[in-house]
């Protein structure tokens, strides 16, 4: 299901990426002056199955992660949780593809909603 060269780890590391960059932050590699918050990326869950049914199957997708973030003395850690489910009368690649691109724009939007209301951030 993933581009060529995409891994899950670089997946869940751009959709937090872009979940800060659109509250307003840049995303730095280097932090000479110390000034930047640190953030340590727990995939806690990042699944998807199949149940099936009498006449439909539900497909399922499941990511729950934690942001553990560092500033100076100070840390806050904030978790996220989605699912997301579709049925359908067979579990095609397209179907998959969906579910999952629903759950981890349900993931970018809950991350920037809680880094928004993030104390440490203020």
């Amino acid at each position: 299901m993933l581009a060529n060269g995409l891994t899950s780890e670089n997946l869940i590391k751009n959709i937090v990426s872009q979940a800060f960059v659109d509250s307003g932050y840049r995303i730095v590699t280097e932090d000479p002056d110390n000034k930047a918050v640190h953030v340590d990326i727990v995939v806690d869950k990042f699944w998807g199955w199949f149940s099936p049914g009498f006449w439909t199957i539900s497909v399922y997708a499941n990511t729950e992660l934690t942001l553990d973030m560092k500033h100076d003395l100070k840390s806050e850690k904030i978790h996220v949780y989605q699912t997301k489910r579709r049925r359908s009368l067979a579990a095609t690649g397209s179907l998959w593809q969906d579910v999952f691109l629903k759950n981890l724009y349900d993931v970018k939007m809950d991350i920037r909603d809680k880094i928004q209301r993030s104390e440490l951030l203020k």
